[in-house]
């Protein structure tokens, strides 16, 4: 992720971005709350909501609307930490590819080549990821034939939907 690389660190939006749009304010805003906010712009009715984004790195946040109805603001806020850190059980043969390797000594995110096919639990992050999908269909061309799953659109999409009400599940708890 871009938060974790060094070389996106200090990176400088208002040079970057000075040729394309010379007058406009640039911020960067992470694609969590990007996606909360823009939840709360079009359904304007929700007081409260959980906003799942699935994608290269599933993300979750949340939104609460000032509840005097006079709309004074929007609280957003991320749970990155909930992604990368909780586990969910699988219910599958498919385990997963990556992951964290936690010891006193810190946090060093594995290699996708590093995997546990099957498992019986994954975290977050690494159990409905894009390479997840990828596998699951068999159309990842990044890792070994033995990874991939070959299943249909249909049937990934069971798995996948197992683990993501795994996953609401877990934020529940």
């Amino acid at each position: 992720t871009p938060s974790m690389s060094p070389r996106f660190r200090g990176f400088d939006f208002k040079l970057a971005f000075r040729e394309v749009c010379p007058r406009a304010k640039v911020s960067a805003v992470p694609d969590g709350l990007a996606a909360a906010l823009g939840v709360a712009c079009e359904h304007r009715h929700l007081r409260s909501a959980l906003v799942l984004i699935l994608g290269t790195a599933p993300a979750v946040a949340t939104l609460f609307r000032d509840p005097s109805g006079k709309g004074r603001f929007v609280e957003v806020a991320i749970w990155q930490s909930w992604v990368w850190f909780t586990k969910i059980k699988l219910d599958d043969p498919y385990g997963y590819c990556g992951g964290l390797r936690v010891t006193p000594a810190g946090l060093r995110v594995k290699p996708k080549e590093a995997f546990k096919i099957p498992h019986h639990q994954a975290r977050i992050r690494f159990a409905l990821d894009a390479l997840t999908w990828e596998r699951l269909t068999g159309t990842c061309r990044e890792l070994p034939p033995e990874t991939q799953a070959n299943l249909t659109p249909a049937e990934a999409g069971l798995v996948w939907a197992g683990r993501l009400q795994r996953a609401v599940d877990a934020l529940a708890e």
